[in-house]
């Protein structure tokens, strides 16, 4: 059970992590294995969402904007709007090979590929 409070729905990021991820057919797409954070905009931009493998060998690793996730009211898993063959399709990466520095122009392609605004393009409040 992932704890927060209601309301605004706060939520402590290292609950998250190792939390199911579901699609709204109820398969089982994968588990959170990080979230990253844009210092710069103070958000959270995406999470590292691993797929497949045994005992962490041969997994797939995809970023999925961080806005794509939903909790489910029995705030035990995550649900992202997405078919399993359509997340193979994913811009993904193996462990091995993870982006030291993601840049904008990756999360470009995530972002476009979920249909999710790119959100370091529209103007800031200060």
């Amino acid at each position: 059970m992932i704890r927060g409070g209601e309301g605004p729905r706060l939520i402590p990021a290292g609950d998250l992590i190792g939390t199911k991820v579901k699609n709204f057919e109820n398969e089982e797409l994968g588990r959170i294995k990080d979230i990253i954070i844009d210092m710069e905009y103070g958000a959270a931009s995406y999470a590292i969402l691993t797929h497949g493998g045994f005992l962490g060998m041969g997994e797939k690793l995809y970023a999925v904007p961080f806005g794509a996730l939903e909790l489910t009211p029995e705030r035990d898993s995550l649900t992202l709007d997405v078919s399993m063959e359509r997340l193979h399709e994913a811009p993904g990466f193996v462990a091995e090979n993870w982006p030291e520095t993601p840049s904008y122009e990756y999360l470009t392609d995530v972002y476009n590929y979920f249909g999710y605004e790119l959100y370091w393009l529209e103007p800031r409040e200060k």
